[in-house]
């Protein structure tokens, strides 16, 4: 610890580097523990969805849904999303599950549900690529 000031006076770059690192770290893990959505593990999707608790939105666009989609899901591309928002107001008593193809698009469009006063929202974890790895069915494959 005594050296640490000597260290950063001859390593400023690095330190630099690893103090963003570390704050981005923090604001990740921050982001991610105050967010008001959820994430699913495709195990998790299917009790839910077996108990007709949860309402699954496939947000992925037509050529990406060539190998099928989750049985019972609702196509609701990402690309239209926010104007057909409303198409989803009548499952407000069930969780909303957002599925994109592999996560990334999933959170902007749960937060958009979220901000629309949705009570309950989730998406899936490594989205449709995750729920294929688990070897859960399709529909239309």
């Amino acid at each position: 610890m005594e050296n640490l000031g000597e260290f950063i006076g001859n390593h400023p770059l690095l330190f630099a580097a690893a103090a963003v690192t570390l704050a981005l770290i923090f604001w990740t893990e921050f982001g991610r523990l105050t967010r008001k959505y959820r994430d699913l593990a495709p195990n998790e999707l299917v009790q839910l969805i077996n108990r007709d608790k949860a309402v699954v939105v496939d947000v992925r666009e037509d050529s990406e849904t060539r190998k099928g989609t989750i049985v019972g899901a609702k196509r609701l591309p990402a690309s239209v999303f926010r104007q057909r928002m409303e198409d989803l107001d009548k499952f407000r008593d069930h969780m909303i599950v957002v599925c994109c193809q592999s996560g990334t698009r999933s959170p902007q469009l749960c937060e958009m549900l979220v901000k629309a006063g949705f009570p309950s929202v989730a998406q899936i974890k490594g989205g449709m690529a995750a729920w294929e790895s688990a070897g859960l069915p399709l529909k239309g494959k």
